[in-house]
């Protein structure tokens, strides 16, 4: 008996009829309503798509009616890791069996657990129930392979790489039953990996692609709006100019990323399309210092009008004062005002911000492993798509390369060929859908490229950067102070606390 003539025996009402009259869940996509009839006819449904699309909501919801409407039923969701897992289909099934209480439709006489759900009670038939759990941890297996036993099992899950072989073999087992319905949404990230393999042994008639492009046209076209789902205006403002970036083929168009898909941060024939003699795209000017540690480079970079710049590098030093002593040298023409970032986890790194602090120069500690910098908080819209800080600032200078390659000048890029290898670093994807920097390799450190990343965020940061105006009749140079709301030096912070006086 497939699921909707299960549902349209024990309720009169197929699913799409449940989403509506149980929950309240009215206004879903063509995406969604396709995703449904695929849960209502076939045994096992796999759904790739971008992100917002509903993918974990439909499966969420139709688990919640499914367990409820099932005697002696048993539902698993799960994934890697529990954190991650209870925050997607888990948390859809939570909310649906609240909404259908709301609306006096209730599907449950017991309260929701965090990762665990009794409909009619734990005492009374503990033999009915969903539960969340991490899918990484062999020792589970036994638990799936017990949960098979049931009159109706629904398996729910958004994430597949990184499951344990052993409960992998569990459920690849027992979802062959007549009474099993075996549920899997992802974002698509590589055609290899766990999630990929799913999709390609999956019938086609199971399989649905959903693009967020394609739900936020149906949003516009129709005037219905979702709360969750994308729109065009948000994902132009967010992915217009990275269309070949791997993740835009992720989170938006539901796909995955073709071979053509950059997987370098800045490939070299762009590159070399940055050493055009103009002024970048941006007026003012920042430092970046990245400290050593074993065969690395201690290296001074400076952003200057959108020209970036290897001021000073040196394999050999690792001493704190000779360092402090060249970055105030190569400071000096700008003023004090002029935002220095420091690498302050390298050798002497912090030793280096704090002198220059102590001294009154505009020293900002940057923490590449880190998701706050100047004064930003983790929390910040322009690090949804960096797993850290040093990812997110590679990325700024890749999103200038990119403008200036197609035409719009926004860096200029010193004829450096150790800077140019080292920009065609490779990234990956997180679990948790973020870029991230591949690991360093310690013979080779990418000390030139992680000083330039760090300048321009200086330059880019609003503590104290200077801007650039035609010198008048009699100046030297043209640079001007343009102070943030913020203290940017020791001396303005100093000024500002008298307990630092």
């Amino acid at each position: 008996m497939t699921l909707k003539d299960h549902l349209v025996k024990v309720t009169g009402r197929d699913l799409r009829a449940c989403f509506a009259d149980v929950f309240g869940y009215k206004a879903l996509s063509p995406d969604q309503e396709r995703h449904i009839e695929l849960l209502q006819t076939q045994p096992r449904v796999c759904a790739k798509g971008g992100t917002g699309v509903g993918k974990s909501f439909v499966q969420g919801v139709t688990a919640a009616i499914t367990i409820a409407t099932t005697r002696q039923s048993k539902g698993l969701f799960g994934g890697p890791k529990l954190e991650q897992a209870s925050k997607l289909s888990w948390l859809e099934l939570q909310r649906a069996v609240l909404a259908a209480k709301e609306r006096g439709r209730p599907l449950s006489t017991t309260p929701l657990g965090v990762t665990d759900w009794y409909p009619v009670g734990k005492d009374r038939r503990p033999d009915w129930f969903a539960v969340c759990m991490a899918l990484s941890d062999r020792n589970n297996a036994a638990s799936v392979k017990g949960m098979m036993h049931s009159a109706r099992t629904v398996i729910a899950l958004d994430e597949l790489e990184g499951v344990a072989q052993e409960v992998q073999d569990a459920l690849d087992a027992g979802t062959a039953q007549e009474n099993v319905h075996y549920w899997v949404a992802f974002n698509p990230i590589d055609q290899n990996d766990a999630a990929g393999r799913f999709w390609a042994a999956t019938p086609i008639e199971a399989r649905i692609q959903m693009s967020a492009i394609a739900c936020a046209e149906w949003q516009e076209r129709t005037g219905v709006k979702i709360p969750g789902m994308p729109t065009l205006a948000a994902l132009e403002a967010k992915w217009k100019g990275r269309e070949n970036e791997p993740l835009y083929y992720t989170n938006v168009l539901g796909d995955f990323p073709p071979e053509s898909a950059s997987w370098v941060v800045v490939p070299k024939d762009w590159f070399d399309k940055c050493r055009l003699e103009t002024d970048g795209g941006i007026n003012s000017v920042g430092i970046g210092v990245d400290t050593a540690g074993g065969r690395a480079e201690n290296v001074i970079a400076v952003v200057d009008r959108g020209r970036a710049s290897i001021a000073w590098a040196n394999r050999e030093l690792h001493q704190t004062p000779r360092l402090v002593t060249e970055v105030k040298r190569i400071a000096e023409p700008y003023g004090r005002a002029v935002p220095i970032a420091v690498d302050v986890i390298g050798q002497g790194g912090k030793g280096v911000a704090d002198q220059l602090r102590a001294d009154g120069w505009n020293a900002l500690d940057f923490v590449g492993g880190g998701r706050e910098f100047a004064g930003v908080a983790a929390s910040d819209a322009s690090m949804d798509l960096y797993a850290d800080r040093a990812t997110w600032a590679w990325f700024q200078i890749r999103v200038a390369v990119q403008a200036t390659a197609e035409g719009r000048p926004s860096i200029q890029l010193p004829n450096d060929s150790v800077l140019r290898d080292q920009g065609a670093r490779r990234y990956g994807v997180t679990g948790e859908r973020r870029y991230k920097l591949e690991s360093k390799d310690s013979a080779n450190s990418p000390d030139r490229f992680d000083a330039v990343a760090m300048a321009w965020a200086a330059a880019t940061s609003g503590r104290g950067r200077l801007r650039y105006e035609t010198p008048a009749a009699g100046e030297s140079r043209g640079y001007r102070s343009e102070r943030s709301e913020r203290p940017d030096s020791y001396a303005d912070r100093k000024a500002q606390d008298p307990a630092m006086a």
